[in-house]
């Protein structure tokens, strides 16, 4: 019927139940089609869902590096539009690649960020970043997370602006 923006919606969905069934490839092909279209249409907040779920499955794929190259647009979109629950998700997911490559300052920061987020809308997965910052505090120990606490706390803005920066180049 000529619903472009659906079809965009739809391939994401797609790329979504194949990346479930944990078929890295035909999502990576459903999502960058879902991209295409809901560039092509002007849809920001599409194209901020595709990009992050884009960067969930190289980030399965365990190419760290194109997952954050892809968390980094989607966060810059998500926050153009004023998706804030997508850009506290997409703050996680990059704390969660940087937990992965041992980059414990920039994902706590991330994790702090996003928590505050959540806590904002009202989100349930506040308490999902939590989990994670406990785990954090579980393979660093007691003392080192209370170090990288205070190293962080009231900086995680600049942290992952930094971090962010280093993506980009």
């Amino acid at each position: 019927v000529g619903d472009r923006g659906g079809e965009g919606t739809t391939l994401n969905n797609l790329g979504g139940v194949y990346d479930d069934l944990g078929k890295k490839q035909e999502a990576l092909q459903y999502y960058e089609r879902a991209l295409a279209i809901v560039g092509e249409v002007g849809d920001r907040g599409g194209e901020g869902t595709t990009l992050n779920n884009l960067g969930g499955v190289y980030n399965a794929l365990g190419k760290k590096q194109e997952a954050l190259q892809y968390y980094e647009r989607a966060l810059a979109i998500r926050r153009e539009v004023g998706d804030r629950g997508g850009e506290g998700t997409t703050l996680w997911n990059i704390g969660a690649t940087c937990f992965d490559q041992q980059r414990y300052n920039v994902a706590l920061a991330c994790y702090l960020l996003a928590q505050e987020i959540y806590k904002q809308v009202q989100s349930p997965l506040a308490e999902n970043v939590e989990r994670w910052i406990a785990s954090l505090r579980d393979r660093l120990g007691e003392q080192q997370f209370a170090s990288l606490l205070a190293q962080v706390e009231h900086h995680e803005e600049q942290i992952v602006e930094d971090a962010l920066r280093e993506i980009r180049q």
